[in-house]
């Protein structure tokens, strides 16, 4: 089985071999008919011959007369293919039959090869034609002919060799009108298919294939061609969408290299943007053997502003510093936020350190400008720490932590101030680490103890209550108060785990005074980590039912910053756990600046009057009226009032004085252990009866 790749080859062998067939069928069935048909007329010419001759010598043959038969036999001499002739005379024996004459052609036995006898020519391949010889339709003799083939076949083979010569002429002609045929219909094809390559080689869909005619082809190639003009106009629609997609995909890629290399909120560059740029400044610093110094900004007290007034507040304070930083700075420097209200910025070209002086000079003239935010007029201080390089460092991250330790310096030196990197406040450094490090374990082991400070009636000096606080007795550094862990437990999270703990051994404790007969309601802090989801509420209701404590024996304590975190969760917190049944309080009342409000929106049973206005109440006016409108409000409002911070006799009988009974302080007794705070409370109880 032949396999021809292209449709043309295919084409013209199926023509070629068809007509091919054909012709030779022709051929065959011509030379059949030709042949029968010299055949016949072979035979009718002899037979035509014989039966003339045969009426001619009738009457010699009748008379035996061989000479006059002779003679007319000669006659068939003209005919070529006669070889020999010989008549017989019918006898009544069948015997002795009468053989009038032979006729013997000479030359033609010399071409056949036949001698001049009666036997050998008897036995040759010639061909025999018989005619009766009548006379008055009275058959007297048999006039018999052996004639030759040799013209009869040499009219065969001229006929075979004309035929040959026809079918060659027609299997020419039929071959150069098949390859026109061929042409005629492959061409088209052809053309359509090297229009398809090129437009698929080029990409070029303007190119058009040759649609001439009135055939199917030329149907073809006209909606090939008129699906070219719709490729063509769905190219050029999608090339030109392509470009606005591009474009669109350029800008998007610029905002999202912007948004990935600045600070959302500000607009300045981010931490990413630092990293990528760090290496151009200290390059340019070894080039120039220059210094460049790193500033670290935190924000003094950025957190109470932002739980106090609200993140829009806060939000809004950030972008004003970030302005005014870039304002103050030269566009050359790197001024970035790393996140919350902490700000690092990268100035170059310094050639001592004490130009970084100057550099914080300027940050701490523009910072110290009043900021006015919703017509509030915010006074922030910042805390700045520097690093040097090469001095404190090669790379990024050894630089920010110099830097680091500077900042945490300048806090701890009252904040508000400028410090450089010193190698001893690394100590400090490690120190706050290895205890924010500690907590985790601390919290396994039971390193943290609770204290207990009494809250008393003024009027009668009887203990209602006491507020739970936390102390740290840390294996290294000793008993350490909230204030050096409880910031870095809310950094960490760590601080909800304490409040766990506190919780938990709070209310076992005040089952257990409460199963002794001493009722006592026990008071607690939360840190505002808790008003972000509802998770204290199952703690405390745990807490509760599996110490068995009813509610009312539980307080927890509030502050405003706790509740402006976010307010919608915070008053359905707060409005949860009144519904168990707790008391609940409102701790540092007067501080803030939504403390009216906050009486109106929570379900408060207390407020606590802050420590700052019992300091001073004996000698400030201003804090003596606070104090008295503050009370006024909270009994109008059927709130009890506890006054903290109670130190002298003096404070606790002018608080009397103004209607506030309810006190706590170093005065009655400050936090102390649950021994010594049970010690305190059996002599304070016999004192009391006894007076």
């Amino acid at each position: 089985m032949f396999h021809f790749k292209k449709i043309r080859t295919r084409m013209l062998v199926v023509i070629m071999a068809g007509a091919s067939l054909g012709l030779l069928v022709l051929a065959f069935a011509f030379m059949l008919y030709i042949i029968n048909l010299l055949q016949h007329k072979r035979e009718s010419q002899l037979n035509a011959e014989l039966g003339v001759l045969a009426i001619n010598i009738a009457a010699s043959v009748m008379f035996e007369d061989e000479i006059t038969t002779r003679e007319l036999l000669q006659g068939l001499a003209v005919d070529d293919e006669v070889m020999y002739v010989e008549v017989t005379k019918k006898t009544d024996n069948p015997k002795n039959v009468f053989r009038v004459v032979e006729f013997f052609n000479p030359q033609l036995q010399r071409r056949y090869h036949v001698r001049s006898s009666k036997e050998t020519i008897a036995e040759s391949t010639l061909d025999s034609f018989k005619h009766s010889v009548e006379v008055d339709g009275e058959v007297i003799g048999l006039l018999t002919a052996y004639v030759g083939d040799k013209q009869l076949k040499d009219q065969i083979f001229s006929t075979f060799v004309f035929t040959i010569g026809a079918l060659i002429s027609v299997f020419i002609l039929v071959v150069f009108l098949g390859v026109r045929l061929q042409k005629s219909i492959t061409y088209p094809i052809e053309q359509l298919n090297s229009t398809s390559k090129k437009v698929t080689e080029q990409g070029d869909y303007a190119l058009r294939a040759d649609a001439n005619g009135e055939d199917e082809l030329a149907d073809l190639a006209r909606a090939f061609n008129r699906m070219l003009d719709q490729i063509e106009q769905r190219d050029i629609m999608l090339e030109k969408t392509v470009k606005q997609r591009t474009i669109e995909l350029e800008r998007l890629a610029d905002e999202f290299r912007y948004r990935a290399f600045h600070d959302s909120l500000t607009g300045l560059p981010n931490r990413a943007l630092l990293t990528e740029q760090f290496p151009i400044f200290s390059a340019h610093a070894r080039r120039s053997s220059t210094l460049f110094a790193v500033f670290l900004i935190d924000l003094d007290n950025f957190k109470n502003i932002n739980d106090t007034l609200g993140h829009d507040v806060g939000d809004q304070l950030l972008k004003t510093v970030a302005e005014r930083l870039s304002y103050t700075l030269r566009s050359e420097d790197l001024v970035c936020r790393l996140g919350g209200d902490e700000f690092l910025i990268l100035v170059e070209d310094l050639h001592v350190p004490s130009d970084a002086q100057a550099i914080a000079d300027k940050l701490f003239k523009i910072m110290n400008q009043s900021i006015v935010i919703d017509s509030k007029r915010l006074d922030i201080t910042m805390s700045l720490g520097a690093a040097l390089y090469p001095k404190h460092g090669y790379d990024l991250t050894s630089l920010k932590r110099a830097a680091d330790i500077a900042m945490y310096a300048s806090k701890e030196a009252g904040k508000n101030q400028y410090k450089v990197f010193e190698s001893a406040m690394e100590i400090t450094a490690k120190q706050r680490l290895i205890v924010q490090n500690d907590l985790r374990s601390a919290l396994v082991n039971g390193d943290m103890q609770l204290y207990y400070q009494p809250q008393v009636y003024a009027d009668n000096a009887l203990m209602y209550g006491c507020e739970v606080l936390v102390r740290w007795r840390h294996h290294k550094y000793g008993l350490l108060f909230p204030d050096v862990f409880i910031p870095h437990a809310e950094d960490s999270g760590l601080v909800q785990f304490i409040d766990y703990y506190v919780l938990e051994m709070a209310c076992k404790q005040a089952k257990l005074w409460l199963d002794e007969g001493r009722p006592l309601i026990v008071s607690i802090n939360l840190s505002g980590l808790h008003f972000r989801n509802t998770k204290i509420i199952e703690k405390i209701t745990h807490a509760l039912e599996e110490n068995k404590l009813p509610a009312e024996y539980l307080c927890v304590e509030l502050t405003e910053a706790v509740l402006i975190s976010d307010t919608e969760v915070a008053t359905k917190i707060v409005k949860e756990l009144k519904t168990l049944g707790l008391k609940i309080s409102l701790d540092d009342f007067g501080v803030g600046y939504s403390s009216l409000n906050y009486l109106r929106t929570f379900p408060f049973d207390t407020v606590k009057l802050d420590k700052s206005f019992i300091a001073s109440i004996l000698t400030n006016p201003q804090d003596q009226r606070l104090t008295e409108g503050i009370i006024t409000l909270a009994s109008s409002l059927n709130l009890s009032v506890v006054a903290e911070g109670v130190e002298n006799q003096e404070q606790m009988n002018y608080l009397s004085t103004i209607g506030c009974n309810r006190m706590q302080g170093y005065y009655f007794l400050p936090p102390r252990s649950l021994g010594e705070f049970e010690r305190w409370w059996d002599r304070h109880i016999l004192r009391h009866s006894i007076g």
